[in-house]
């Protein structure tokens, strides 16, 4: 569904959360790679706007970083 973005951990190390459009998921490089989806999205503006929600979740649950909050949440 081109224009839709999916929200997923960042692999980087660096970003907790990265969004990309979903029709990158067509790449070869997502064959076969397992991806855990935070959210998705109808536009990149809308896709921001959940970055900000989930940080302030993870805020509100005294978090001082997203990260920790997503590992907590799925582990």
């Amino acid at each position: 569904m081109p224009g839709t973005f999916i929200l997923s951990p960042a692999e980087n190390g660096i970003d907790p959360i990265e969004y990309f459009d979903s029709k990158q998921l067509l790449q070869p490089f997502y064959k076969d790679k397992e991806l855990l989806v935070l959210g998705i999205a109808k536009s990149e503006d809308e896709a921001i706007a959940l970055v900000k929600e989930i940080y302030e979740a993870s805020v509100e649950y005294g978090h001082d970083s997203i990260r920790p909050y997503i590992e907590e949440l799925f582990s």
